[in-house]
């Protein structure tokens, strides 16, 4: 009975403005001259109309009601002579439609993105939280630009929005400051889902990006409201020795988010409090680094420790990307010194520290990631580990290795070996064709293109639609490692590149 029905087909005539009680009393006395709701109440009508067929209550939630003066409800014998209570018709979506729900999506994430921010800055102030909550919001803000703004605006209706009169139950009344944070992470993570789904029908390239930020925003909250300031002060007073290379870390995350007053860095609290916790918001800036990233290099320990960091330096200074510390022939005793060495010469740069092989040895030399092969464990294994802060890149050989690893969660992966190598030996190489494949798959996960390239092959590489890529002999082997680096990153992002992933140069 549409009086009695308190669900979907109640609320959607509410919603256009229709009462389900008059509407349904009117349809009654049409057919008997008797109320409908008189007979729903004396029990002898329930789901059967006045004159013995079924009241169809199922109609879709789409379907628009027809109540002109033509329409069945004034005249209720279609043309097969049967009674209808309402006529049911294919919903006509207007052109500007969607563009609209995106455009009010986005608004109301924009919105509790805002209310998230000011939290964490005028009643935490946490300078950390609060650069983590605007980066992510400018991050949302790029993605809603690449939305046809002309489309975006010229649809707005807000005082035509049927929604705007509708109040629920409590919107206005908030029990204390923790509910307004939930109830803001809440709107901002349906309005995501929202985004991530009614993108696909026009703008698919973006939906996966706007389900990979609510997917983040989930994590974003745990460290916000997961971890209150009065436990990260009980913490901090507890907290053990502080390293120098901690307060590297903390003057780091501080100076990628920007402080804007003269406070020093938080004291580092224990394993698993607040210092730990924040590491995953630092996360956000480590994959932008890495969606920026050209050019990878993948070094061995060396025979010193001096011969080790003066290469490193060298490279850092002429501008890689990203140094993978890998050595199999090394003890691990040696592996931690290399790796501690070369977390020390990264961690005031741009570039990012990725260990080989070992969650292990990344947790202990705090690097910003970990690489594994097809034969060591897996993406879901080595997050277990090394939790959700770190990076993890995986090596893949073929198209349905480069499918699973992004399935898995790698936030990179390594594609080859395309040419045969001098540093690793393949009984096949993949060619450029694979390259091709892979960069159709997903254009936000970025892929290195791996195996005997050098600055002679560059051009094979950026034509099979690849501008990532990473070396070992090319540069280590060279006369002067830092000139062929410069080489490489100037063919490397010499050409067009939008902002992106496999798409634009794997």
């Amino acid at each position: 009975m549409l009086t009695l029905d308190e669900g979907n087909v109640g609320q959607w005539l509410r919603e256009h403005g229709l009462d389900p009680t008059d509407l349904f009393d009117r349809v009654g006395k049409l057919h008997s001259g008797r109320s409908a709701v008189d007979s729903a109440y004396h029990g002898d009508s329930q789901r059967e109309g006045e004159y013995g067929r079924p009241v169809n209550l199922d109609i879709p939630l789409d379907t628009p009601l027809d109540i002109t003066p033509d329409s069945p409800l004034d005249n209720p014998l279609d043309n097969q002579g049967e009674k209808n209570v309402v006529a049911a018709k294919k919903p006509a979506v207007h052109t500007g439609a969607v563009p609209r729900l995106l455009d009010a999506a986005g608004n109301r994430a924009g919105e509790a993105l805002r209310v998230v921010e000011d939290y964490v800055r005028f009643l935490r102030d946490d300078a950390v939280l609060t650069r983590a909550s605007k980066a992510f919001r400018h991050e949302l803000g790029d993605l809603l630009k690449q939305l046809p703004q002309r489309e975006r605006f010229a649809f707005r209706e807000t005082e035509n929005d049927v929604g705007t009169e509708i109040e629920a139950a409590g919107e206005y009344e908030r029990s204390g400051i923790d509910e307004v944070l939930a109830a803001n992470f809440s709107r901002l993570q349906e309005s995501l889902r929202s985004l991530e789904e009614f993108s696909k029908i026009a703008y698919p390239h973006l939906a996966r990006s706007f389900e990979r930020l609510r997917y983040r925003c989930y994590t974003l909250q745990k460290e916000i409201a997961g971890f209150p300031e009065h436990n990260r002060a009980d913490h901090c007073e507890t907290a053990g020795r502080t390293t120098d290379l901690q307060v590297k870390n903390e003057t780091r995350a501080h100076r990628t988010f920007g402080s804007d007053s003269a406070q020093s860095p938080r004291k580092p609290g224990p394993p698993g409090g607040a210092t730990d916790s924040l590491r995953s918001i630092f996360n956000l800036e480590t994959k932008k680094r890495l969606r920026e990233s050209r050019l990878y290099v993948l070094i061995d320990a060396k025979d010193t420790e001096d011969t080790f960091a003066e290469i490193v330096r060298e490279l850092i200074g002429a501008g890689v990307d990203v140094l993978q510390l890998r050595d199999k022939s090394r003890d691990d005793r040696t592996l931690l010194r290399r790796g501690r060495t070369l977390r020390e010469l990264t961690v005031d740069t741009g570039t990012l520290f990725i260990m080989n092989d070992r969650p292990d040895l990344a947790i202990a030399c705090e690097a910003d990631g970990v690489h594994v092969g097809q034969e060591e464990l897996d993406v879901r294994d080595v997050r277990a580990i090394v939790g959700p802060e770190r990076l993890i890149g995986v090596s893949t050989h073929s198209l349905e290795q480069a499918r699973k690893a992004i399935r898995d969660g790698a936030d990179y992966i390594g594609v080859g070996p395309v040419f045969p190598s001098s540093t690793k030996e393949f009984g096949a190489f993949v060619g450029t064709e694979l390259l091709r494949q892979v960069a159709a798959i997903d254009p936000e996960i970025p892929a290195f293109a791996i195996g005997g390239i050098d600055e002679a092959r560059l051009l094979e590489i950026i034509g099979a639609g690849f501008h990532r890529i990473a070396v070992g002999a090319a540069v280590l082997a060279a006369k002067e490692p830092g000139n062929v680096v410069k080489k490489m990153k100037t063919g490397l992002t010499g050409t067009e590149l939008s902002d992106g992933g496999l798409g634009d140069g794997g």
